[in-house]
């Protein structure tokens, strides 16, 4: 079944249209089973219950962490209907349960924000439910859905953005999507690197790269570096050693070849290294690296899975951005929310949000935000453009959205709406 916020437009026969709405929850989760309590719901709104809830199983992505947390939320909102008289049938009534929402989240507490949003998503996707099933003309629903949409929009932009860009990546030709995913480098040279490693390769007592190996390793990436026992005693470490507080000018250039005593020192190399062993291409054995499960399905075609690939651009684009924050450079976590907020600004375009300059310092950490982002431009999911902006291009969305939902959900993540509006 099509996701319900990337089918045709109504007038080419689909009732729920083209709607994007912003997801809270990236993946669904198996329904736990069992009937909710009822209790207190009329006759008509148990049938519209049961109705939402076999039209939830059927999604790929829903707003709720599952099909029974989601059901949950919309029993609530149905007793409150059921309170203020409201006919979940009619759309003008539900437009009275928004406002009454909208009255109750009223204010700039980052808690009832959310609360509010995760209420707002639910309707979202009750009212994408109710235009699919509409018999007849649906289209008194839609006012109803843009009027959720641009509500969330402004309660929580950067989930908005993203679900934007997956949305539109959706669209595109499945193999219009492989093709731009296999032209990245980080998925262009995972071929090379499982013929480099053959059978098995040793590894580092870490289970990285060894320093024997660093040269090869990285010459897949375009970065020239050699690993290195010692340091000569005037050699600073690698360019991805610990900056200074502040970098007036522009990042100095990285030296010809890189001399590094671990992969840690090479740039992307252990993002990429990282990525390939999460999404099961490598696995260690011992102190062996070997094909992981997934490395045969890879090899087997021209063009890789395209999960798998978006899998391991994800997880090098999350690697990257939260770099500086995980060193515990200084104000590295406000580096990686400014350059979260670029990318999320890449990702947009042609309506990006804005950035606000909440730190005086913004400017002046300008170079180390350059440094990451241009990272990403290495590895392919970045494209510069001639007044300093960057785009990703629109088959890579997807996947560098599912990125940016790793670090905004993970254990690391900086506080980005430092620099989001």
């Amino acid at each position: 079944m099509p996701n319900s916020r990337t089918s045709d437009p109504p007038d080419s026969g689909s009732p729920r249209g083209g709607h994007q709405v912003p997801r809270l929850s990236r993946r669904r989760t198996t329904s736990r089973g069992g009937r909710p309590d009822e209790q207190g719901l009329s006759a008509s709104d148990r049938g519209v219950l049961r109705g939402f809830e076999a039209w939830l199983g059927q999604q790929e992505v829903i707003a709720a962490p599952s099909v029974d947390d989601e059901v949950a939320a919309f029993r609530g909102l149905l007793r409150v209907c059921g309170q203020l008289g409201v006919d979940p049938d009619d759309p003008d009534g539900l437009s009275e349960l928004l406002a009454a929402v909208l009255d109750v989240g009223d204010g700039d507490d980052a808690e009832q924000l959310g609360a509010t949003a995760a209420v707002l998503a639910v309707v979202a996707d009750y009212v994408c439910f109710r235009l699919s099933t509409f018999e007849g003309d649906g289209t008194a629903w839609e006012p109803l859905l843009r009027l959720v949409q641009e509500v969330l929009a402004g309660l929580d932009p950067a989930s908005y953005v993203l679900s934007q860009a997956v949305a539109a990546a959706e669209q595109l030709d499945p193999e219009e999507r492989r093709a731009a995913l296999a032209a990245t480098l980080i998925v262009a040279k995972v071929g090379d690197l499982l013929n480099w490693i053959g059978p098995g390769r040793q590894v580092a007592p870490s289970g990285g790269v060894r320093r024997v190996d660093i040269a090869a390793a990285a010459g897949m990436l375009n970065v020239s570096a050699v690993g290195v026992n010692g340091r000569r005693a005037t050699e600073q470490p690698a360019e991805l050693s610990e900056p200074g507080l502040f970098e007036l000018d522009e990042p100095a250039a990285a030296p010809a070849t890189i001399r590094a005593m671990s992969m840690g020192e090479v740039p992307v190399l252990p993002h990429w290294w990282e990525a390939l062993h999460t999404a099961e291409l490598l696995e260690r054995a011992g102190t062996r690296v070997r094909p992981g499960p997934a490395a045969a399905a890879w090899l087997a075609e021209d063009l890789p899975p395209e999960d798998i690939a978006m899998d391991v651009i994800g997880l090098v684009t999350a690697g990257i951005l939260l770099d500086e924050a995980q060193r515990n450079f200084y104000f590295g976590d406000r580096v990686t929310a400014l350059a979260i907020a670029r990318v999320m600004q890449a990702l947009s375009p042609d309506n990006p949000i804005e950035l606000s300059t909440m730190s005086p310092f913004d400017d002046i950490l300008a170079a180390r935000t350059l440094r990451t982002l241009g990272y990403l431009e290495q590895v392919g999911v970045l494209e510069p453009s001639d007044d300093g902006s960057f785009t990703v291009p629109p088959a890579l969305r997807g996947a560098v959205a599912h990125g940016l939902l790793l670090v905004l959900d993970g254990d690391a993540e900086p506080d980005e709406d430092e620099a989001l509006n």
